[in-house]
This record gives C-alpha cells, structure tokens and sequence, in this order.
C-alpha cells in the first residue's frame, strides 16, 4: 500500500494523514527500501487584519502586531503552536514569544517557557490573551489551583463537580 500510494504522487504529510504514522517512521521505512518521497506541499499564509490562516489554521494576534509578523514564514509545530525561524537567535521560535519580546521593547526575557495563554487557546496570541510568570512553579500552580476556566486541561473533574450548581 505504501509504494503504491508514493507512486501517486503522495507526500510525506499525506502519507502520514493517510497511514496514521509519525513522520519519522515513513522516512525511515522510505530510506530502509529507497523510495523517494516528495517534498511537503506548504500552503502560503493568508493574512487578515487579526489572524493568519497557517495551514488551514487560524492563528489570531493583536493588530499592531501584523506589520512585523507577516516578514516570517509560520508553520503550525507538532504542539499546535506557531513557529518560525529566528535569525537573530538562529533557531526556532514560537509567535507568542515573538509577540512577548515585542512587548518587553525587544529584550528577550529568561522565562520563554512561563508564557500563559489565559484562554488556553495556543493560537490566540494576542497581547491582552498573554501573561508572563515569574517561574514554572507559579505557572503550574496557578492553573493547578488558582484557574477554573473549563478549558483548563489540568482543572480536574472534582472542582468541576463543586463548580456546577446542582
């Protein structure tokens, strides 16, 4: 079925879609029998005054943000977030941290990895959505214990059931 289906003209992401595997293990078996797949056809990114569609996918951002983030090329990550290359610190980097940057007049701050998305919607990047922790401790404990938006992944079942008026 695979040879078969390289020999349409799939490639590696259809083949993916198609087979339900992870990219590694359809070059791997691709390389193991020496079949050449075809390169991974991007969409270009379409631009609207507050969001972007990055391969099918809406990705929102604040106005004032669309003039400098249209000079990258984004792609959606394997965690759903939007990234770029970053020639300045010579490797990837996701929007929401761009944007934090931005915010902070161009010094990147320490703590890229505390970034909060107060919607829990990753491709929500806009200025008001974002919140900076201090530390991961903080971070972790305010969506443990402090949070209850229903789209909080780690509000558990037992504050939900208190939540609820009957």
């Amino acid at each position: 079925m695979f040879v078969a289906l390289v020999a349409e003209g799939k490639t590696r992401q259809e083949l993916q879609t198609i087979l339900g595997k992870k990219r590694s293990a359809i070059q791997q078996y691709a390389s193991k029998h020496k079949i050449k797949l075809g390169k991974i056809k991007r969409q270009e990114n379409i631009w609207f005054p507050e969001y972007v569609l990055i391969d099918g996918i809406r990705v929102d951002f604040s106005p004032c943000d669309r003039d400098w983030l249209e000079k990258y090329r984004w792609r959606i990550d394997t965690y759903g977030y939007a990234r770029t290359y970053c020639p300045e610190r010579k490797q990837d980097i996701r929007m929401h941290q761009l944007i934090i940057r931005d915010m902070n007049c161009g010094n990147y701050i320490e703590a890229v990895k505390n970034i909060h998305h107060k919607d829990y919607n990753k491709c929500n990047n806009r200025r008001e959505n974002l919140h900076v922790f201090a530390n991961p401790k903080q971070h972790w404990y305010f969506e443990k214990y402090v949070c209850t938006h229903p789209n909080n992944p780690r509000f558990g079942f037992k504050h939900q059931k208190e939540a609820l008026p009957f």
